[in-house]
């Protein structure tokens, strides 16, 4: 394999990565409302020079329970984007491990981000604190194990059949 063929498959895994990584979390964020935090503009700070402590309180009051309710969707839109995610990316190894004709680099390419998913979300999203998150994430690591296990007999199996016929 030529030097050019190399960099050519190092950019068609790039380019497959840079792809597949983005578009599948913007697949699961059209999935939630993107909820915006607007409790401060519904119960503004109480700026008169004559309003009592008690309204000041209930206006703080007002303020708190908005933004755990705030808390509580921003939750559920975190859960729903990993749940998503990780659904993609299982569906995509589990393609992976079962298609018989898929150029390798094609292969690593898609490992690769799925690899990168995997990292996102256990970086960006470990406070999901879902149940059926954790155990997608589980899934989803064990088939990577799978697919990396297949690749390797798979390669060991090629070097033994080549180093047979010398």
């Amino acid at each position: 394999m030529s030097s050019l063929d190399i960099i050519k498959s190092i950019g068609y895994i790039l380019v497959l990565i840079l792809v597949f990584s983005p578009l599948t979390f913007l697949v699961a964020n059209t999935f939630v409302d993107g909820t915006q935090n607007t409790c401060y503009e519904r119960y503004p700070y109480i700026q008169k020079v004559n309003a009592t402590e008690e309204e000041q309180v209930a206006q703080n009051d007002k303020v708190l329970a908005c933004q755990e309710e705030y808390n509580v969707q921003i939750q559920k839109e975190k859960t729903t984007v990993f749940v998503i995610v990780s659904i993609l990316s299982i569906i995509t190894l589990v393609v992976l491990l079962l298609a018989k004709n898929i150029a390798p680099i094609i292969s690593y390419g898609l490992f690769f981000g799925v690899s990168i998913n995997i990292i996102r979300l256990v970086w960006g999203f470990n406070e999901a604190n879902s149940l059926v998150a954790a155990g997608l994430g589980i899934v989803l690591f064990v088939i990577a194990l799978i697919f990396i296990n297949k690749s390797i007999s798979k390669k060991e199996s090629t070097e033994t059949k080549i180093s047979k016929k010398k």
